[in-house]
């Protein structure tokens, strides 16, 4: 208790080892395997994928795919796609627009596919790990 009223931490960063507010003078540093499926399957890492997703295609303003994934990769990355990352993500990206083919808005479909890609980028080793 605060005052009067209750500290509420966020669930979502207490796996990431979050400040407590009432014991900042020491943060604990963990690993654990519930941090990357806490990344990889919360709504807030997609709804910020998608969001980053559109920011990205606005920069490149091309339906270029090549384009958009090394945007993507210097940006999230800080480095360009290695030739086997930028044609693994490449074949993903046409993987995921087949799956989502039904979709009769294309530029929504697009959207999609760009998210997803984005969203694996965040779940990139070289996004979590500090070098």
């Amino acid at each position: 208790l605060v005052g009067s009223e209750m500290c509420i931490r966020d669930r979502f960063l207490t796996m990431f080892d979050d400040a407590d507010l009432l014991q900042c003078y020491r943060r604990g540093e963990s690993i654990v395997p519930q941090q990357a499926l806490a990344l990889a399957n919360s709504k807030l890492s997609m709804t910020l994928a998608k969001d980053i997703a559109t920011v990205i295609s606005e920069k490149v303003q091309t339906a270029d795919q090549s384009r958009f994934v090394d945007t993507a990769f210097e940006t999230l990355l800080g480095r360009s796609a290695t030739p086997d990352e930028h044609d693994a993500c490449l074949s993903y990206c046409e993987q995921i627009h087949e799956l989502l083919s039904q979709d009769p808005d294309a530029s929504e479909r697009t959207l999609m596919v760009q998210t997803r890609l984005i969203h694996s980028l965040v779940n990139h080793n070289d996004f979590i790990t500090i070098r």
